[in-house]
């Protein structure tokens, strides 16, 4: 694992940790993406699949793929959480504030998200 993911698993909460490591989590349908949206999960599994955190995280951060950053958000209880979380740490220059699933349905919904160079 690299530097960045292994930065990444130590915030990740412990309900998505098994004692063998990251436990595969289920991805259904209706976690997809819609076609208009990059997802290469989506392409390759378009009915369901088992993935590891892991791949989910080398998936969003390397392929940018948006079904694997909706994955990692529900589990991490949504972007208010996430962002939440980003304010405990006193950050104000990144807001989190919907998914890529939500911007798909609506391109204005994209907007919503935000950072600043310093974020």
């Amino acid at each position: 694992m690299n530097f960045a993911l292994e930065q990444l698993a130590i915030n990740t909460p412990a309900c998505i940790w098994s004692t063998g490591g990251l436990t595969d989590i289920h991805v259904t349908t209706n976690d997809l993406v819609t076609k208009s949206l990059h997802s290469p999960i989506r392409d390759a599994h378009p009915l369901a699949a088992e993935l590891s955190v892991s791949n989910l995280l080398r998936q969003m951060v390397s392929a940018s793929d948006g079904t694997a950053c909706d994955v990692l958000l529900r589990l991490l209880n949504g972007p208010q959480s996430v962002d939440d979380y980003l304010r405990e740490f006193g950050s104000t220059n990144v807001l989190v504030a919907t998914t890529d699933k939500e911007m798909g349905q609506d391109e204005l919904v994209q907007y919503r998200n935000w950072a600043t160079p310093e974020g």
